[in-house]
């Protein structure tokens, strides 16, 4: 007795279909895809502001920040309030347009603000920046 053996045809993958899917899933992923964005070397929570107005300007900012732990940034690099006169100072011999902008924690004391003050005004910088900073949101 002769039994019928059938050829069988070698299993194939549908490459063409898989490249479609594959792109389609490569779009989702990079337009879904949040970017990493760069985060703040300290936390601060700014006071808000109803009339208060951003206005842009060409010259180069000085971040100053101000954590509600007393610490003292300058342009992203904490700096003890002893020495912020003279790392302001060497800024501004270096760069005479500087502008400078304070982002303080709304829970600091009245008393620090002050002495930072103080220590600007030693600096050099006669006119002391009065312009509030309007909290963004979130």
């Amino acid at each position: 007795m002769q039994f019928y053996t059938k050829s069988r045809r070698k299993p194939t993958v549908p490459i063409i279909s898989l490249i479609d899917i594959l792109a389609i899933l490569l779009i989702f992923f990079i337009l879904t895809t949040t970017f990493k964005e760069q985060k703040a070397l300290l936390k601060i929570k700014l006071a808000e502001s109803t009339q208060g107005q951003v206005s842009p300007s060409k010259a180069r900012r000085i971040v100053l920040g101000i954590s509600k732990e007393k610490k003292i940034f300058l342009d992203g690099i904490e700096v003890p309030i002893d020495n912020l006169s003279e790392s302001l100072a060497l800024l501004l011999s270096q760069q005479s347009d500087l502008k400078l902008q304070m982002k303080a924690d709304e829970e600091i004391p009245f008393g620090f603000l002050v002495k930072v003050w103080d220590e600007l005004a030693e600096a050099g910088l006669k006119d002391i920046p009065a312009e509030m900073l309007q909290k963004q949101a979130p």
